[in-house]
């Protein structure tokens, strides 16, 4: 597949961990808006920023017996840019995405979120001097029409009514235009995030010792995890220490431990190791491929058919 952006890869590795990333992404992306429907978005983003972080954390051990040797530490730069590309991707990101998410739907939010190697081509090319192509302008172009397709077919007159003539059960959730707003915005502060995560890797080495990805995903859920609590503890402190009763759901437990195992987890792990070893605008461009994995699936659980429409529900 031809990338957004051009730069120096190592082999086919990063390619193949970005689509394993965008596979891992859209089960957790189904299991958020299962969970998010019975419980809100918020509390599944603070649930799982719970659980991320714990589990990361459990398993740092186990990763360091199967090296042999601890990871070594990041430098001060390099932990300044991995927990800072937490703000822009995860803190303010996947907070709209997974809004996004309950208001339009899985299948929606993750087509829109497409938008998202366009924002980290356009800051790869200003902030790290990754190569701008005219063939990369034609595939932003791309992208951006595809969205605004998407945009009208879903929102053009006539739509209800032959939903409703349809008399299929459906995706739960439409289009609205703070779904399309949440959407468009955290498919920027994720593209934005993966330049900056990108940028820890080009950060002085501690001994000459390459950045490790596991270490530096743990960070960057941490630190992403702390910041993203704040507001919460700090605004509505009794509400905020009851949001983990919401764990005593028995589908909403199930979603969110498989969703987070998967996602912040593996997931992020997959995403950092990709970055390593490519350019930021490529891996953004396979991860946000996620509707290739998405729509069969979503056509299969909610019996969706295929038009002229491309799809309709």
């Amino acid at each position: 597949m031809q990338c957004l952006a051009t730069g120096g890869t190592s082999g086919a590795l990063g390619p193949a961990l970005a689509l394993t990333t965008a596979f891992l992404w859209t089960i957790s992306a189904l299991c958020w808006a299962s969970a998010g429907r019975r419980i809100g978005s918020l509390r599944v983003n603070l649930l799982r920023l719970i659980l991320a972080p714990l589990m990361l954390l459990a398993l740092l051990p186990v990763y360091a017996l199967w090296l042999g040797h601890w990871p070594a530490m990041l430098s001060r730069e390099q932990f300044f840019w991995v927990a800072l590309s937490g703000i822009p991707g995860i803190v303010i990101g996947d907070a709209l995405y997974f809004e996004a998410i309950v208001l339009l739907g899985a299948r929606r939010a993750v087509q829109i979120n497409t938008l998202a190697p366009v924002a980290a081509l356009i800051a790869g090319w200003l902030w790290l001097g990754e190569t701008l192509k005219p063939i990369s302008m034609w595939g932003a172009a791309l992208v951006l029409a595809s969205v605004a397709y998407l945009a009208w077919i879903e929102r053009r007159p006539g739509r209800a009514s032959q939903d409703a003539a349809a008399r299929q059960p459906g995706e739960p959730s439409h289009l609205s235009l703070l779904g399309l707003f949440c959407a468009v915005a955290a498919a920027t502060g994720i593209g934005l995030g993966t330049v900056v995560a990108r940028r820890a890797y080009s950060a002085p080495l501690v001994n000459g010792r390459p950045l490790d990805s596991y270490l530096a995903a743990t960070i960057r859920v941490v630190a992403a995890s702390l910041m993203f609590w704040i507001y919460p503890l700090v605004r509505f402190r009794a509400a905020a220490l009851k949001i983990p009763l919401a764990l005593g759901d028995r589908i909403v437990r199930s979603r969110l431990l498989l969703g987070t195992a998967v996602g912040p987890v593996i997931g992020m792990v997959t995403y950092l190791v990709a970055i390593e070893h490519a350019p930021a605008g490529l891996v953004a461009t396979l991860v946000a491929m996620s509707p290739v994995f998405l729509l069969p699936i979503v056509v299969m659980r909610y019996r969706l058919r295929f038009t002229a429409d491309v799809y309709v529900a």
